[in-house]
């Protein structure tokens, strides 16, 4: 790019452009390599951690063991499917996330 300038403050200013960003993709990538750290953009691994923790033991309760049935009426009511589209209390336009 700077080779094809005859200016040459033009050249210098190519040049340092795009050295910087090579060096900026450079530094981004060293931060996508180590993303376990002390850093401010780092993953938060201990709320994870303490977080998937919670998620494993409501799995062990005794409600979680349990497979759900379907009730014989939902599945007539349904078409023998025992599926619907979407549960009867939620309004058109608002599905939980």
């Amino acid at each position: 790019c700077a080779i094809g300038v005859r200016n040459a403050p033009k050249a210098g200013i190519y040049t340092f452009l795009i050295v910087f960003v090579f060096w900026s993709v450079h530094y981004i990538a060293v931060e996508i390599e180590h993303p376990f750290g002390e850093d401010a953009n780092d993953l938060p691994l201990e709320v994870m951690n303490r977080r998937f923790n919670k998620v494993l033991l409501r799995l062990l309760e005794g409600r979680a063991q349990k497979v759900p049935q379907l009730a014989k009426k939902h599945a007539l009511a349904t078409g023998g499917s025992g599926l619907r589209s979407r549960p009867s209390h939620w309004s058109a336009g608002a599905m939980p996330m």
